[in-house]
């Protein structure tokens, strides 16, 4: 594989998992207000 194509697989991998912290944060935040509270 090229450099670039090692660059463009961390890219995709950096992206996936920014969206899944995202949609897993966004998921518990109802539960996490209601622990602080």
């Amino acid at each position: 594989m090229r450099w670039w194509a090692y660059a463009l697989v961390g890219v995709v991998a950096i992206a996936v998992a920014a969206l899944c912290i995202a949609a897993l944060t966004h998921e518990f935040e109802p539960a996490a207000s209601l622990l602080t509270h």
